[in-house]
């Protein structure tokens, strides 16, 4: 058993990866009132936030703001923190602000371009066998779905033949198409935020998150700010 920092030795929730997926699941599954580990395999938490990306994926393709409740909650935290600090500081160009694209830029040298290309066209993803591999066309850039989020189904979360697991971030089970949009660091944050909650419901009322009611699980995300769209309410309806 692994002891926590008050000697405790049992938890509801275990949280594996502590970057931007696994924080928020563990933040939303110890407010939902499960006893919650976050397990993180190097020596600070972050992950791919702190040490290469930019936060990014928080609008859909109208530019409307989607990812929200805990997610949001950390950036503006963050905002407060560099503000408390009193260091002056600059954002953008002189003109009006605007910031540079999100962009990582590399050189190589001796590579076969044609074979580099026809490489990185047929590449695949690995990605674990869930109930949802094949559910591209529902993955865009929003998080409400017809069960527990929109355009990313729950059962993207599940692990066929394993029960109490829930898979999230870029890890979750979707074809390769898919993770272009669903990979990014904000939608992975509310992925972690849904899936926290998720597991957190599902252990108080003595269920897997398989079964839990979907309605119960989007009433709880409604709460705590998360967006869930204009469908986000409708779906157990639409089943019935």
């Amino acid at each position: 058993m692994i002891s926590g920092a008050r000697g405790q030795t049992e938890y509801d929730v275990i949280v594996a990866g502590a970057g931007p997926t696994g924080i928020c699941a563990a933040i939303a599954a110890g407010r939902t009132g499960a006893r919650t580990l976050l397990v993180e395999r190097f020596p600070f938490p972050g992950g791919e936030a702190v040490t290469a990306l930019n936060l990014h994926g928080w609008h859909d393709n109208s530019e409307e703001h989607i990812i929200r409740g805990i997610p949001w909650e950390i950036i503006l935290r963050l905002k407060g923190m560099q503000a408390a600090a009193g260091a002056p500081f600059e954002k953008g160009r002189d003109l009006d602000g605007t910031m540079q694209p999100v962009s990582m830029m590399s050189t190589f040298g001796g590579v076969d371009l044609d074979r580099a290309v026809a490489y990185f066209n047929h590449r695949r993803a690995e990605v674990i066998e869930g109930d949802g591999s094949k559910y591209s066309r529902y993955m865009h850039f929003t998080l409400p779905l017809d069960e527990w989020m929109d355009d990313v189904k729950r059962c993207c979360f599940l692990p066929r033949g394993i029960e109490n697991l829930l898979v999230a971030g870029r890890c979750l089970s979707a074809s390769h198409e898919a993770h272009a949009s669903a990979r990014v660091m904000g939608t992975c944050m509310g992925m972690g935020h849904a899936v926290g909650t998720a597991a957190a419901m599902a252990v108080q009322a003595h269920t897997t998150p398989r079964e839990l009611e979907a309605e119960k699980l989007q009433q709880a995300l409604l709460s705590q700010g998360a967006y869930l769209g204009a469908r986000g309410m409708t779906s157990t309806a639409r089943r019935k």
